[in-house]
Parts: structure tokens; C-alpha cells; sequence
């Protein structure tokens, strides 16, 4: 990102550009206004007009050669325009981050398998990020989206790297696979690792065990945290706990802390180097033969006919 970008969320401008007059703001026009050289301001002018989807048409629909074999490249997108288009994109993310109170879905949030706000991944913020990973290491030190950057990273990049070599499926057998995130951008992502603007939001007893959860896909989908950041996972994990109460024995059955033990034990054998911790979720959860560890088993789709006679 420039020097030159700004210091505060997307800027806003009282007066709408000349060209609205006769155009509706779309990705199509923002892309042919900045192919001229000198509409490249007018063309940024209009992206607080586009909503995510069509943010990311900026960036998608530049290369109008893209699904032509053999076809010259098609020149970059302009620095400027990308730097607008990355800045716009990440700005509902550092809002979030920098009022975590203020955020509806942080404060009801009651189950931890729901996954973070929209923000954190399924909206233009990612999908603009994922298309610049040579920026990435410089990105994680911006002043103002470095932050957002780490935690869109350790959430999206290793997902998604494993589903597209998934879809290829062409990597040798005797080679092995390469990660999206080298261990020196791990470490540069760890200030967002232990999630910390969610550390004193209320209703710990759900938040807590959101917290403690998301950290714990982080480290399943970047195992080598495990090792480069074994004491802060340990230490956030024990700080989860007391706060949430997360170990409480559950008062009944149908308690919202039962139904969830399983989860927070897998997530306390991960994170955590409490022995106490995982003891007691086990003691927390369902017996095995219950509904609430058991699946359902399947019904048959005919019956089984006796077997004949030999």
C-alpha cells in the first residue's frame, strides 16, 4: 500500500462525480474510466457507489483476456486504483476492529460454531486480499489495514489454498504440498492470532467460548502455530476459560454448555497445557450414549429381508 493511503476509512466526497449524471456507478465503468490514464482519480471517485460484490468486480473484471487462451496479458491494474479498491474493500473490518463493542454479531453470538462476523472472510475483503499474496507481507504492517490483513490471513489463506490443491489434485506423491502462509508471514499475522478485540466483549460465557473456538480453527487450519506461538495459545486459552466460566458443570441436559462440551474439549486439547482443563470438559460432556454425542443412525431405505435358507 502507498505511503499516500489514507489514514482513516474510505474518504467521503459531498459531490457526486459529473459522470453519474448519465451512468449508474458499476465495476464496467470504473474499469473503462481507469483505463484512460488521466480518469484514473474519477474512476476511484466511484467506489464508494459499488457494494462488495461489485468491489470485487473491479479487480475480477479487469483482465478482459482472462478466459482467452493465448491472448496478450492485459496490462496491470492501476496502483492507485488497486490501493482504492483494497482500502475500500477492508474498511467495514478495521471499523469492527476498532469498536468491536459496536458489533451486533459479536454481542449475541451464542453459538461458536457460527464463525465470525461476515467480515472475516465471506465479502469482497478476502476475495479482493487473495488476489495480491505477493503484497501480503508488506500488507500485514500497513498502519491502519495491517491488522485486518493478519486476521483475514490466518483465516482464509490456508482454507483456501487446501481447496484449490484439493480441485488440481496434480501435486507428485513423494512432493509436499507448500502452504499459502511461510512461517515468517505466520509470525507476522500473531498480534490477530489470539483474536483481542474480543477479549472483554459482554456475555463472556458465549463470546469466550467464540473466542476460544475461532483461535482454535486457526491453529487446525495453520498447524505450525502450535509451535511458534505455543505459550500464548496457552495462556489465551486459560484466559478464555476463566472468563467464560467455560468449565462450570452444566446445570441439566438440556444445558447450552453440555450440548457444546465436545467441541470445547477438542478445542482445550489444542490450545491448552491445563490437564485440569480437558479432565473436566470430559466431565462436562453428554455420556456417549446420548443424543447429544450420538448421531442419529440412518434409516433404512427398505427392509432387510431374511436370509434364505442354505
Amino acid at each position: 500500500m502507498a505511503d499516500s493511503s489514507p489514514s482513516s476509512p474510505t474518504k467521503a466526497w459531498s459531490r457526486p462525480p459529473t459522470i453519474l449524471r448519465t451512468h449508474r456507478a458499476t465495476p464496467d465503468l470504473v474499469i473503462s474510466l481507469a483505463r484512460h490514464p488521466d480518469q484514473v482519480d474519477a474512476a476511484i471517485d466511484l467506489l464508494p457507489r459499488l457494494d462488495d460484490t461489485d468491489i470485487e468486480g473491479v479487480v475480477t473484471g479487469w483482465d478482459l483476456n482472462r478466459h482467452r487462451r493465448g491472448a496478450e496479458p492485459t496490462p496491470p491494474l492501476p496502483p492507485a486504483l488497486f490501493d482504492a479498491v483494497l482500502d475500500h474493500a477492508l474498511t467495514p473490518l478495521v471499523l469492527l476492529l476498532q469498536n468491536p463493542h459496536q458489533h451486533e454479531e459479536w454481542k449475541i453470538c451464542e453459538r461458536p460454531d457460527w464463525g465470525l462476523p461476515h467480515e472475516f472472510g465471506r465479502n469482497a475483503a478476502w476475495r479482493v486480499l487473495r488476489s495480491c499474496p505477493d503484497r501480503w507481507r508488506t500488507l500485514v504492517e500497513h498502519p491502519v489495514l495491517g491488522t485486518a490483513v493478519q486476521h483475514l490471513l490466518l483465516d482464509q489463506a490456508e482454507v483456501e489454498h487446501g481447496l484449490t490443491r484439493e480441485a488440481e489434485d496434480d501435486l507428485p506423491a513423494n512432493r509436499e504440498a507448500e502452504s499459502a502462509l511461510n512461517v515468517d508471514l505466520l509470525r507476522a499475522c500473531l498480534p490477530a492470532l489470539s483474536l483481542p478485540e474480543m477479549a472483554d466483549l459482554p456475555k463472556p460465557s458465549a463470546t469466550a467460548r467464540h473466542r476460544l473456538h475461532s483461535i482454535a480453527e486457526r491453529v487446525r487450519s495453520n498447524p505450525r502455530l502450535s509451535d511458534i506461538a505455543a505459550e500464548e495459545l496457552h495462556t489465551v486459552a486459560d484466559a478464555c476459560v476463566r472468563r467464560g466460566r467455560l468449565l462450570t458443570p452444566p446445570r441439566n441436559a438440556k444445558d447450552r454448555r453440555r450440548q457444546h462440551a465436545v467441541t470445547l474439549a477438542k478445542d482445550l486439547a489444542l490450545l491448552s497445557a491445563n490437564p485440569t482443563h480437558l479432565t473436566k470438559a470430559c466431565a462436562c460432556s453428554p455420556p456417549w450414549n446420548s443424543p447429544l454425542s450420538s448421531p442419529a443412525r440412518p434409516a433404512l431405505a427398505w427392509p432387510i429381508s431374511p436370509a434364505a435358507p442354505t
